[in-house]
């Protein structure tokens, strides 16, 4: 188990962090939810920033819950997510995926194109928080 480094700076370590969220640290949506929401280093999280996705975990179909999801999968910040998007979070569960060598062979360009099907963004190829 992990605890954040005292009560005067209450940070939680990119380690801890990965490990709550059974991740590994180098997954690229640990270092994201990271950058999004670190104080002074790029490998810790404030306390309170580590309450918000924990919430935000617990609750995934809430709105509050998918606006923060989103905002951490929007790399570009544009308010879309495209084909970029997508694919960067997704190679870290594919890498994941092949390193368990009972699991079958995953084509990710199949696993993108049903993410846009079961999304039915308005405008194809961007989804927004919207849809």
């Amino acid at each position: 188990t992990h605890s954040v480094k005292g009560p005067a700076n209450a940070r939680l370590a990119r380690e801890a962090f990965a490990t709550s969220t059974s991740s590994s640290k180098a997954d690229p949506f640990v270092a994201r939810a990271i950058e999004k929401r670190r104080l002074q280093t790029a490998n810790e999280m404030d306390f309170y920033a580590f309450l918000d996705f924990a919430l935000a975990w617990s609750n995934k179909t809430h709105p509050a819950s998918l606006a923060y999801f989103f905002r951490a999968l929007d790399v570009r910040e544009r308010g879309v997510l495209t084909n970029m998007e997508i694919w960067t979070f997704l190679k870290g569960v594919h890498d994941a995926w092949q390193a368990d060598p009972e699991n079958y062979d995953l084509n990710m360009l199949d696993v993108r194109d049903e993410i846009f099907d079961m999304v039915k963004p308005a405008t194809p190829g961007r989804i927004t928080l919207d849809d």
